[in-house]
């Protein structure tokens, strides 16, 4: 029975991870709907925008019918797993980022130049970063709201620096 219910599963999907992308790509198109709403709600404000998305990805991870299968997930990652599983996956898959930036206040961030779109694209890509890592890292907290204070403070640096002017 094993042998026939792994021979039919192969049929499907190339392995185990193969599953979990298909998975997690099922949720990506929710995600993106989800940021573009947010960024209308917030008025473009990056840090709100971010915060908004690490509470969406653990409302969706943790208290959701699923939530015992992200938490297996996350929790047996390895550190050298993560980077090559979301990218792979695009669970934070990046709405068209040109149509991002366009809707990103900017007024507020230290750029170069208004139309320096290397710079936000760098500014985007950490806040994606430090997210990704965040949710990821929730389940070694001992509750959500530990984990989101540790997040928010993260974001705290990022927003005001590490250097005294």
């Amino acid at each position: 029975m094993q042998k026939l219910l792994d021979g039919s599963f192969y049929q499907y999907f190339d392995s185990k991870e193969d599953l979990l992308i298909y998975i997690m790509k099922k949720h990506s198109d929710k995600l993106e709907k989800y940021i573009g709403e947010t960024i209308k709600k917030t008025n473009g404000n990056i840090f709100l925008i971010f915060i908004s998305i690490y509470d969406y990805m653990l409302e969706e991870c943790l208290n959701k019918k699923d939530g015992e299968f992200y938490k297996n997930i996350f929790k047996n990652l390895r550190e050298n797993q993560e980077d090559f599983f979301f990218r792979k996956n695009e669970i934070f898959k990046r709405p068209d980022l040109k149509k991002f930036i366009k809707l990103i206040d900017k007024t507020g961030l230290n750029i170069s130049d208004k139309e320096d779109i290397k710079d936000i694209e760098r500014i985007i890509n950490i806040l994606f970063g430090l997210t990704k890592k965040a949710v990821i890292s929730n389940y070694k907290y001992p509750s959500k709201e530990i984990a989101r204070e540790e997040y928010l403070k993260s974001l705290e640096i990022l927003k005001y620096g590490i250097l005294k002017r």
